[in-house]
């Protein structure tokens, strides 16, 4: 099987659903992420051997492990050539540094202070666009960023 076809949108349609039906994004991308991984190794090594690689492999890329980090990811076909287990990384390493602001307060906070200077929806849409254009060090960077800092002023709108 060279192709999936329909099947292809199998995990970005579960993801979906399930973030919206659950309303928790990050693990339903999670488990898109784990439904289309298992998918790709599923094709060429079977089933168990394809949920037995990718965790373990994790795991590996996890720990800080270079060498079997970048095996394992891209084992897990989330990455095609040597070296880019580091891009990986990166973005892991921003989105706890994103973590961190959010649970120590610092996002709630600074949210807070720009609410009192946001007035109205377009006066938030506005801020909300040059602060995710402000923060180019990664688009994921400025996306989970950008939500967290601005989700108390659209709370506090609706």
């Amino acid at each position: 099987m060279e192709h999936f076809g329909i099947l292809s949108l199998l995990p970005s349609v579960l993801a979906l659903m399930l973030a919206i039906w659950s309303k928790r994004v990050v693990p339903s991308l999670l488990l898109g992420i784990l439904v289309g991984t298992l998918m790709i190794d599923m094709q060429n090594n079977g089933v168990i051997h394809a949920f037995l690689f990718s965790i373990v492999n994790l795991f590996g890329a996890i720990a800080g492990h270079p060498a079997d980090a970048d095996a394992g990811l891209r084992g897990m076909g989330l990455v095609k050539g040597p070296g880019r287990a580091e891009l990986v990384m990166i973005v892991l390493l921003l989105g706890a540094f994103i973590g961190v602001l959010n649970k120590s307060g610092g996002a709630y906070a600074f949210g807070q202070w720009l609410a009192d200077k946001v007035r109205g929806k377009k006066g938030a849409q506005l801020s909300t666009a040059a602060m995710g254009s402000s923060l180019f060090t990664s688009a994921y960077f400025s996306s989970l960023a950008t939500g967290t800092v601005f989700r108390p002023i659209y709370d506090r709108m609706n």
